[in-house]
């Protein structure tokens, strides 16, 4: 039996483009989302949980990944019941 090895596909990327996109994510965000609800009468009750949202899972959540996930630590305060 032979095995062979597949040669991995990769493609250039344009950093200089994919950094501006980036840093500039959360201001274009907002101004489009600012559009999206300026028609609408509701405006301050809409806008807050999105954005909330939006940072949650752009922000937050890829900087919890970097970090990799906590030990777990004991909870010494509950009794344990055997």
């Amino acid at each position: 039996m032979t095995f062979t090895a597949e040669e991995k596909t990769t493609y250039p990327q344009n950093w200089t483009a994919y950094n501006q996109a980036q840093t500039g994510e959360q201001d274009k965000f907002l101004a489009l989302l600012a559009d999206l609800c300026s028609g609408l009468p509701v405006l301050p009750s809409i806008y807050p949980p999105v954005f909330a949202i939006w940072k949650w899972n752009f922000e937050v959540k890829p900087k919890l990944k970097q970090q990799g996930p906590k030990p777990l630590e004991p909870n010494l305060q509950e009794p344990v019941h055997v």
